[in-house]
């Protein structure tokens, strides 16, 4: 009975202890393709041990079309092993695309609800790697379903 209750207090402490995977400040790059393409500027501010918020702010451009694009993000992290976590969660998005072609000069407002979940690696040093895939429902200017997925990289400070 008590070698049960020490196992278990253990592998409680560590998960416990394996939660804290929320730094309070991050920034960084994140690289984006598929629906929304681009280089987003990232900033993590986490509020406890698994809750932090992302806002992304980012550039895209394809021919004929530019992009500037926001997102608000909040994250619950979550421990795998060691050094790598996942994490989760949801926000909005708002993006203004400029249509500079010969055919088409017009400016559209974009904006929905965002999701995001991916893996987070997190090295000795503050640094912080991401996978991440991001589907946004646009409700402004029609009903379309898009999806994204990210690579960032972020340096953690505030410790």
């Amino acid at each position: 009975m008590e070698k049960r209750f020490l196992l278990i207090a253990f592998f409680s402490f560590c998960f416990l202890g394996a939660g804290a995977q929320v730094d309070p400040y991050a920034l960084g790059l994140r690289l984006t393709a598929g629906s929304y393409s681009g280089t987003l500027i990232s900033y993590q501010h986490g509020f406890d041990l698994e809750t932090r918020f992302q806002l992304d702010v980012g550039w895209g451009f394809t021919s004929g079309r530019d992009r500037l694009l926001f997102s608000g993000i909040f994250q619950k992290a979550y421990p795998i092993v060691e050094r790598w976590g996942w994490f989760g969660g949801g926000g909005a998005v708002i993006g203004f695309v400029s249509n500079n072609s010969a055919t088409n000069n017009s400016n559209t407002l974009y904006l929905g609800p965002s999701a995001m979940a991916g893996l987070e690696y997190r090295f000795d040093v503050p640094l912080r790697l991401t996978l991440d895939i991001q589907p946004v429902l646009n409700l402004i200017p029609e009903l379309k379903l898009e999806f994204g997925i990210g690579f960032g990289a972020r340096y953690a400070f505030g410790h």
